[in-house]
């Protein structure tokens, strides 16, 4: 009986951890599959130039102007 007990134990333990590395799985592939598409934005010029102008920095023949803090609408 005491035989028939652990192994029921270790069959939940096991049963357990498979659920548990499932879920990591799926999280890895879900990761995975956001990389991909952020390789493949990378690839793309104009998605780098986005990223670079908004670090800041501009073509040499461009000047980088500050952007208004004033409300522009009227209050009431």
């Amino acid at each position: 009986m005491l035989l028939i007990a652990l192994e029921l134990q270790r069959n939940f333990q096991t049963r357990n951890q498979i659920l548990q590395m499932q879920t990591r799985l799926e999280q890895l592939e879900l990761r995975n599959q956001k990389l991909d598409i952020e390789l493949q934005l990378a690839a793309d010029p104009r998605y780098r130039e986005g990223l670079i102008r908004q670090m800041g920095y501009v073509h040499k023949d461009e000047l980088l102007l500050p952007i208004a803090t004033t409300n522009h609408f009227p209050s009431n």
